[in-house]
Formats: C-alpha cells, sequence, structure tokens
C-alpha cells in the first residue's frame, strides 16, 4: 500500500537533515529516521545514546510510522535545489522522493518500526531564553583550556556540564580542576520558574545547539524536575531535544560499585535516595557514596543498639579508634557503629573494604556488650 507523507519544504528539510547528521542511526543495524503523523503534523525522530531529538514538521494527515534511512533524507536535501520542495512516499517496502525539479531517488525502508519515544518527567524548573543567547553560552562552555600539555588528559573524566537554573538565571557550569585549570561559569538572564541543577554532557549541548539548522531565534523552553528527573528538555516550535541525566560526582561510581556486588551475588537492597543495605558474611551492611575533591565510599554496620552513652564508654572509643588502620568506631544515636571508607576509584574491588568491616562487626560487639550493655542486632536475614 503507497502512503504519501507530504511534501517536505527546504526548511524542514534543512532541519531534518541536520539532526540526522548529529544523531547515530546505524544503516548496518537497521536503523533510521522514525517518521510519523502527531496532531496533524507530519513529525521526526531521531536519537543517540543519550538525546532524542524530536521535529514537528508542516501539517499533513497519513496512517502508520515509518522508518526511514537517514541516507535518504541527506540525499533528498543533495537532490533538492535551494528553494525547492519534495515529496516523500512509502510504497511497501521501499520510501521514495521526488524532488519539485524532477529528480528522484528511492531506497528500502528499514525492516523494524520503532515506538515513538514520549518522556514523561514532571518538571519543576524552567526557564525561557532565546535561542541565539543560548547558543552563545554554550559554546563558552565548550571552550576547553588553551595549551595544555598532557592533551589526553582531557579525556580522564567524561565531558559533563551542570546547566543550572535559579531566579532570573540560567547558569552553565563545568569543572577543568582535575587538568589544573580555573572552571567556567557562564550565565544568562532568562524568565525562570523554580530552582535545579541537571548533569549531562556539555560538549553534546554545545554541538546539538550550534548545529542545527534554525534561520530564525525562536524562545526556548529549558525544564527538568531536579529531583527524580531522568531528562532536560529543550524545547520550541521547530524541535524538541530530551538529554539524559549524567551522573557526576561520586554517582559516577555507583554502577561499578552495584556491578561488583552483583558479580559477587552479594544479597542488597537500593533505596529511592541512593543508600545500599547489603549482606556481607551474614552481617547487615550500608553502603554510601560521598562526594568530595575525591569521593569516597563509606560501608557502615551497627555493632550495638539502645547502648547508653557515657564518658567511660567514649573513652573506650577513642582508645580502639588509636589502634586501627582504616577502620574507626563511633557512637550515634544510642548505636555503636563500626565504619570504613575507600576511595571511589577502587569502587570495581570492594572485597577488602568489607572483609575489614564485617571482621570489626563480629569482634566489637562482644567486646564492648559485656562492659556497656546493649542490643546485638538481628541477624542478616
Amino acid at each position: 500500500m503507497k502512503v504519501n507523507l507530504g511534501d517536505i519544504s527546504e526548511s524542514e528539510l534543512d532541519l531534518v537533515m541536520s539532526a540526522i547528521r548529529m544523531s547515530v542511526l546505524e544503516e548496518d543495524k537497521g536503523r533510521g529516521v522514525l517518521v510519523t503523523c502527531i496532531n496533524g503534523k507530519r513529525t521526526w525522530q531521531m536519537n543517540s545514546d543519550d538525546t532524542w531529538i524530536t521535529i514537528p514538521g508542516d501539517h499533513h494527515s497519513f496512517e502508520g510510522s515509518f522508518q526511514i534511512p537517514g541516507r535518504l533524507i541527506l540525499s533528498a536535501n543533495t537532490l533538492t535545489g535551494a528553494g525547492g520542495t519534495c515529496n516523500l512516499s512509502v510504497d511497501n517496502d521501499s520510501a521514495k522522493i521526488i524532488s519539485s525539479n524532477g529528480g528522484e531517488i528511492q531506497m528500502g525502508i528499514c525492516k523494524k518500526t520503532p515506538e515513538f519515544k514520549t518522556f514523561s518527567d514532571e518538571p519543576n524548573v524552567t526557564a525561557k531564553i532565546q535561542y541565539r543567547d543560548f547558543q552563545r553560552i554554550c559554546s563558552v562552555l565548550a571552550e576547553m583550556p588553551i595549551d595544555i600539555e598532557d592533551f589526553m588528559s582531557f579525556f580522564s573524566q567524561p565531558p559533563l556540564g551542570q546547566v543550572i537554573i535559579d531566579k532570573k538565571s540560567i547558569t552553565l557550569r563545568r569543572s577543568w580542576s582535575y587538568v589544573g585549570c580555573p572552571d567556567t561559569v557562564v550565565k544568562q538572564p532568562a524568565q525562570t520558574t523554580g530552582t535545579g541543577s541537571f548533569s549531562l554532557s556539555h560538549l553534546l549541548l554545545d554541538n546539538l545547539m550550534n548545529r542545527l539548522f534554525i534561520n530564525s531565534d525562536p524562545e526556548l523552553t529549558i525544564s527538568f524536575n531536579s529531583e527524580i528527573g531522568q531528562h532536560l528538555q529543550i524545547q520550541c516550535d521547530q524541535f524538541s531535544i530530551n538529554f539524559d541525566r549524567r551522573l557526576s560526582g561520586a554517582e559516577i561510581y555507583f554502577p561499578q560499585m552495584i556491578e561488583y556486588l552483583e558479580e559477587k551475588k552479594i544479597s542488597h537492597l537500593v533505596h529511592d535516595n541512593g543508600l545500599i543495605a547489603a549482606k556481607y558474611k551474614d552481617v547487615n551492611v550500608r553502603i554510601q557514596l560521598f562526594d568530595g575533591p575525591e569521593p569516597v565510599i563509606r560501608a557502615t554496620s551497627t555493632v550495638l543498639h539502645n547502648v547508653t552513652q557515657n564518658v567511660k564508654l567514649l573513652r573506650e572509643i577513642n582508645r580502639l579508634n588509636t589502634t586501627r588502620v582504616g577502620v574507626r568506631v563511633w557512637c550515634d544515636n544510642n548505636m555503636i557503629v563500626v565504619g570504613a571508607e575507600m576511595r571511589c576509584e577502587h569502587s570495581k574491588d570492594m572485597t577488602g573494604l568489607l572483609d575489614g568491616l564485617v571482621k570489626e562487626a563480629q569482634h566489637l560487639g562482644g567486646l564492648l556488650g559485656p562492659m556497656f550493655g546493649g542490643n546485638a542486632p538481628a541477624k542478616a536475614a
């Protein structure tokens, strides 16, 4: 069955073409650009690993969704002369472009058609800013430090930047301290609601904002949920882009930590706030990440509950801490807790950390209980 997807104007074709060039559409893996009809408009969608670009085109009505090879659209842009248009149609397993100057090109369409991607985050932070103003501050954010001797040091950390929205302004921030250079912080006035920050790839942000083919200067709405949102959206009449949240600080090491626990078959539960409750050698352990110049993993275990805090107990805890390396003991809310820390860069192997912690936890309960009372914690289930 033949489906006419409508006539494509030069401006729409230019915008879709520029978006395709910035997406990852491996033709050999059956990937292309999705085109469908939404609210009476021809709508295009394409993506890379951590961004989704959606472009509403001209008004047109048709049934179905189709995944067109990106190369067909790039070829259509070449085939269609300046100021011209082209018609796109699908006939069974192939798509055809006919330009207004009479040229034709035909290619097979992708066998599988993905679902149109929607985003359900409810934003609590927004900023409205002109497209050209935002382009400029994105370019500033992406400027690298000049004449660094060890150029490869740039790649020792991911290209992570922050979008920060506060009262009356939007700020883009990029830390360069890891290569010994000053940070970049650039601010632009904006109409805002709410306050918060979102981490993403600053190079990707600059690339998209400065390579999309837009002749006008539309007003952008930048929005995200600062608490639980997984996407930042940049939207205007011509396009919508959703960026995945990038992990920052100690969060970068969270997947490595989970991978270690699963690989070692250590039973664990992850709380919504990122805390991990684990069972290691029949001892309950709490694992948490902490940010700082050198992010750390802290593992703790409660030795005794319902202990009365007094001078004698605190003196004994102080004496114990002077004889231990890598582990410390403290009193917290009528509990005696033992804890150990390690730098996050070693998160792929936490065996030494957990072994040392559990050994102390099993020993200290029997040592301190007879002297200071309290109740031993329940054994790990």
